[in-house]
C-alpha cells in the first residue's frame, strides 16, 4: 500500500509505510480519527494518510453503516437487560434522529469516494461511550453531530 503525503520541502511524495507505521496507525486510531474529524488533511502525515485510507475503504464504510443500522434497529426494540457498567443505548435520542441516521447509512453505502473527515466523525460518535448515543447525561446534540457528519460527507474532495 502506498500513501501520498505533502512534504514541505519536496511537495507531493508517494511513500510505502513501514510495518511500524502500520502498527502505530492501528494503536493510535482514535487520536488519528479525531484529527481527521476536525479537518486535519490526511496528506499532512503518513499515519493520517494511512488512517484515512482505512476509514474510506468500502469494507470499513459498510461496516460502519451496518453498525448505524443495528443501532437504529436496537433503538426500536424493547430494552434488554444490560450488565452494569455497559453503556446504555439512548433509544429516545436515536428514534428522534432516525432520518439523519438513515441518510448517513445511505451515504456510506453509496459507491464512490467520500471525505475521510465525515467518516471519522461518525466513527468517533459510535465509539464514544460518554456521547449522546450511549450516555444519558451527555450534553452533546446528537442531531447536530449527525448533521455535521452529513455535511462533511457531502464536502468536495480536495487534493
Amino acid at each position: 500500500m502506498l500513501v501520498v503525503i505533502r512534504d514541505r520541502a519536496r511537495g507531493w511524495v508517494t511513500l510505502c509505510p513501514t510495518p511500524w507505521e502500520r502498527v502505530l496507525c492501528r494503536f493510535r486510531g482514535h487520536r488519528l480519527d479525531r484529527a481527521l474529524a476536525t479537518g486535519e488533511p490526511p496528506e499532512s502525515d503518513v499515519l493520517l494518510s494511512l488512517r484515512a485510507d482505512l476509514d474510506v475503504a468500502m469494507s470499513r464504510r459498510l461496516q460502519t453503516a451496518a453498525t448505524l443500522r443495528r443501532l437504529v434497529q436496537d433503538a426500536t426494540k424493547p430494552p434488554r437487560y444490560v450488565h452494569r457498567g455497559t453503556p446504555t443505548l439512548q433509544r429516545h435520542r436515536i428514534c428522534k434522529v432516525r432520518h439523519e441516521m438513515d441518510l448517513l447509512i445511505g451515504r456510506l453505502e453509496r459507491p464512490g469516494p467520500l471525505p475521510a473527515a465525515g467518516i471519522a466523525q461518525i466513527r468517533l460518535l459510535l465509539s464514544d461511550g460518554g456521547g449522546p448515543l450511549y450516555y444519558e447525561g451527555s450534553n452533546s446534540d446528537l442531531r447536530q453531530l449527525l448533521t455535521t457528519a452529513l455535511v462533511s460527507l457531502d464536502a468536495p474532495l480536495t487534493s
